[in-house]
């Protein structure tokens, strides 16, 4: 399995669920994908389930654009580059200015949210789980993101959704959780 699959196993071990709940770990990094666990095991489908990047979410430039190319760590950084007018803009730069209030970052921020948001409330309405835990570089070393994440997500959700807002969390490992979680399986 590759590395989200094994730190959704490692997610699974940690969350402590009871064997008929459902696990979603949302990966945000160089590219954005997800793994669903229930019963100690994956949801694969036909072998592209979790493939949470490929959803197309909006036209730009008269382009369709997926979960990924918007909201994935390079898109948000050509987005930067093109938005600043600047080739050296990086994703982390981005979050600095946002947090210092930079009303430029702020937007391109503001979009990233909207955008990982509604593939979330996709996972919301089609899974309904019990616990999303987020990944990947782009959330573990930017956790104060979640709330941001979580006030977008209640624009997009109906009352009897509100729970979801609750089960969204950031993984306890810092990007260590696919070795975490091959460890795991070597164990079975």
């Amino acid at each position: 399995d590759n590395d989200v699959y094994q730190a959704t196993r490692a997610e699974w071990n940690y969350a402590g669920l009871k064997n008929e709940e459902l696990l979603v770990y949302v990966t945000i990094s160089t590219g954005l994908s997800c793994a669903i666990m229930t019963r100690g095991d994956f949801i694969r489908g036909n072998g592209f389930a979790g493939e949470l990047g490929l959803i197309p979410l909006k036209k730009r430039n008269g382009q369709m654009y997926s979960v990924e190319q918007s909201a994935a760590g390079p898109a948000l950084a050509e987005q930067g580059k093109e938005a600043y007018n600047d080739g050296t803009v990086t994703p982390e730069e981005i979050f600095r200015r946002y947090r210092l209030g930079e009303p430029l970052a702020k937007d391109l921020v503001e979009a990233w949210g909207k955008d990982v948001s509604q593939a979330i409330y996709t996972i919301v309405s089609l899974l309904d789980p019990q616990k999303i835990v987020f990944g990947g570089s782009v959330m573990t070393l930017n956790p104060d993101l979640l709330p941001l994440i979580k006030t977008k997500l209640g624009e997009w959700i109906v009352p009897a959704q509100s729970h979801s807002i609750s089960t969204l969390a950031i993984s306890p490992y810092p990007n260590t959780g696919g070795i975490i979680g091959a460890g795991l399986h070597a164990l079975q």
